[in-house]
């Protein structure tokens, strides 16, 4: 199977790869869960990101008064978490009162668990990795959100005044239907032997990995981009 640079972007854009015999397996899975997430609506344009516990939720709020109080973002926001544990009552409490344009999203309350549920069961016989960056690609690909602006709590946007809308405009986006941005690290081995499997090691020759700390993306467009990557980084052979 031939998958374009773009789809083996999002793959190694998500972190730690499983591979071997488990791609196949999450091919065939991502195929099956496109369908049942092509029914669930997206539209207009948002921002992702998740956070649970008091490191990820103090870089959130900080985060949150960047985009809304010195850049003046008008974009949406849905942040993701898993369980009640993860925000308490009164963070809950907090960004309601303070950040309208935000939305918390209990995953173990969604439609997002139904999917993840899905993923536990390709992984048998394997380890699921339930909880960290795993997750990114999931969580963008249960969004509402048809184009989606996903950003780490612990990035942090400059400028003014200037928004994000512009990101959405650019040639780039509107003819892949995404943006992504070099990691400062090398490939790993894992990395390169996903290329081979892929048939794709001669599109990406600079050797350089992909940041998944910000990255935008048409959720429509690359759904089964996404929650390939989502599932070859929550099913790792043990």
């Amino acid at each position: 199977m031939r998958v374009q640079a773009v789809q083996l972007l999002f793959v190694l854009a998500a972190g730690s790869l499983a591979v071997n015999s488990t791609l196949p397996v999450a091919v065939s899975t991502a195929k099956r869960l496109t369908q049942i997430l092509r029914d669930m609506p997206a539209s207009g344009r948002g921002l992702v990101t998740a956070a649970g516990g008091v490191t990820q939720i103090s870089n959130l709020l900080m985060l949150l008064m960047v985009l809304y109080r010195s850049m003046r973002v008008d974009l949406p926001m849905e942040v993701f978490h898993y369980g009640e544990h993860e925000i308490d009552r009164s963070t809950r409490e907090l960004i309601a009162r303070e950040f309208s344009a935000v939305r918390l999203i209990d995953a173990a309350e969604t439609e997002q668990a139904v999917l993840l549920e899905r993923v536990r069961e390709t992984a048998a016989g394997g380890k699921f990795q339930g909880r960290g960056f795993w997750l990114k690609p999931l969580f963008i690909a249960s969004s509402s959100f048809e184009h989606v602006l996903w950003i780490d709590t612990d990035n942090m946007p400059h400028g003014s005044g200037i928004g994000l809308n512009w990101l959405f405009e650019e040639p780039v986006y509107k003819q892949h239907g995404a943006i992504l941005w070099s990691d400062i690290t090398p490939l790993t081995v894992q990395q390169r032997e996903l290329y081979m499997q892929l048939g794709c090691e001669e599109d990406f020759r600079e050797g350089r990995a992909v940041e998944s700390g910000q990255l935008v993306v048409n959720r429509q467009r690359h759904l089964g981009s996404l929650l390939l990557a989502g599932l070859t980084t929550t099913c790792v052979r043990v």
